[in-house]
């Protein structure tokens, strides 16, 4: 229970930490360099590890529980009601994350695949003459 409960207030803290520094994103590029200087995507893969580990450990100790003060009827309705959750939250997971996912999605190459109407060439061109711009102006000011 005790890794249970530190790997939740991790996950906690931070998400926490995410999503304040994502408020505080004032500009796209500040958004973009959050996900690659701050590493972003690495936070968001941390906090899921570690509120999944909290849900094992967590597991582990109710069916430590269970096993000890509780009989087989007892057992039988905690594996039904998990069941039941895993019914629902694993396939719509895994639905969002093939989805929509970069890692999952377009990093793969399905999006082009499936003729997706979204062309990614399109933001990263913006991205690229927001860096020239920014680049030009990066010279205008200190005078080289």
């Amino acid at each position: 229970m005790c890794i249970s409960v530190a790997c939740h207030l991790t996950a906690i803290l931070l998400s926490m930490s995410f999503v304040n520094a994502l408020n505080e994103a004032g500009r796209d590029s500040d958004i973009i360099r959050m996900f690659g200087e701050g590493q972003g995507y690495n936070a968001t893969v941390k906090t899921a590890n570690a509120f999944r580990l909290g849900i094992c450990s967590l597991t582990v100790g109710v069916i430590t529980m269970i096993g000890i003060n509780f009989d087989w009827l007892d057992a039988a309705f905690c594996a039904a009601v998990s069941g039941g959750i895993f019914y629902q939250v694993v396939p719509t997971s895994k639905h969002l994350y093939e989805s929509s996912s970069i890692t999952e999605y377009w990093r793969w190459g399905r999006g082009e695949e499936n003729g997706d109407v979204y062309d990614l060439r399109i933001p990263l061109e913006r991205i690229k003459q927001k860096a020239k711009i920014g680049a030009r102006m990066e010279a205008v000011l200190t005078g080289s």
